[in-house]
């Protein structure tokens, strides 16, 4: 258990360093748009690299055949969009850990939500105070 602990900690320290990054990036592009689409090309483009070592087997036509594909298929990145640019544009207004905590309210906010009405087919898993 506590190595997931410590996997959850590195993981939530990634995205202020992520906003960081890629609030520099934007002083280049002068479109948050345009610097989020850099970090996601850059982040798919690992992803396939990362897939295409580990289980070559789901870039087959017949994996892609074989699914039945659903909103599932697009709507985590179309949330990642949102994030990632409502991250880039909070940040120089107001500060790095403003952002993070303000980001991190509705984070909490909605993950109770999902897990005391198991939205997204996720198992119910009420709060107990």
């Amino acid at each position: 258990m506590y190595i997931l602990i410590v996997l959850g900690i590195i993981a939530g320290m990634m995205i202020p360093m992520q906003t960081a990054v890629n609030n520099r990036l934007n002083l280049f592009t002068r479109s948050v748009f345009t610097t989020s689409f850099y970090s996601f090309l850059t982040g798919a483009i690992l992803l396939l690299i990362a897939n295409l070592i580990i289980d070559p087997s789901k870039f087959t036509l017949t994996f892609f055949a074989a699914q039945s594909f659903s909103y599932v298929w697009v709507t985590g990145g179309a949330l990642g969009v949102i994030f990632l640019t409502g991250n880039i544009i909070l940040l120089p207004k107001i500060g790095a850990a403003l952002t993070v905590i303000i980001t991190v309210t509705g984070q909490m906010v909605i993950g109770i939500m999902i897990d005391t009405f198991g939205w997204f087919g996720v198992e119910e898993k009420p709060l107990h105070v």
